[in-house]
């Protein structure tokens, strides 16, 4: 592939050489891709595992004051910017753990714990990803199962949504809170709204 040196390496919008999905973090919101980019096909220097674009997961900004991801399937196809962390091969559902990332309660536990409580714009690092108290579900536990199945349809629910039309923030907003207090129930918590 050979192209002009004033070739920038994206574009908003998709044509014969920008044909790849790219997603960067200031186009992710919870839940929700605001706007994408295309790159060029085959691009030089990307230098990616290729796992990290494949199967279920998560996109995660890098840039925010706590996580903010969304959820991909293994039918949707995006390739990331470094501002997005990829977290697949999950032990549970891609979905539930997204749940939980981008609950009000662990934002109140990120704020406190590793902003200091303090209104910075960080970087999300992988470090401290690792150390979130992600829940153990006991998925024979009935109570527990209802509420992973639960969360699971309410981020499905919640990415229709946004699909369709942005002016459902309403609807979806009434959705995320219900992951709120799904995700609250099973730590046995309540976070003032």
């Amino acid at each position: 592939m050979t192209y002009d040196k004033v070739s920038c390496i994206s574009n908003s919008s998709k044509s014969d050489k920008y044909s790849l999905p790219c997603l960067s973090g200031k186009q992710i919101e919870s839940y929700r891709i605001k706007d994408k980019y295309y790159i060029i096909e085959g691009l030089k220097g990307l230098g990616y595992k290729e796992e990290i674009f494949k199967g279920d997961r998560i996109y995660i900004q890098r840039i925010a004051q706590h996580p903010v991801g969304i959820f991909l399937s293994s039918k949707v196809k995006y390739s990331a910017f470094n501002t997005i962390y990829s977290i697949y091969d999950c032990k549970y559902d891609a979905r539930f753990i997204l749940g939980i990332l981008n609950s009000r309660l662990m934002k109140f536990y990120y704020d406190n714990i590793y902003n200091l409580g303090m209104s910075l714009t960080t970087q999300v690092t992988i470090e401290y990803l690792k150390e979130l108290p992600i829940y153990k579900i006991n998925l024979e536990n009935k109570k527990e199962k209802e509420i992973y199945d639960k969360i699971i349809g309410d981020i499905d629910e919640i990415q229709k949504l946004s699909e369709k039309d942005h002016s459902n923030k309403i609807v979806i907003d009434s959705i995320q809170n219900e992951i709120n207090k799904c995700v609250e129930k099973l730590y046995g918590v309540e976070i003032p709204l």
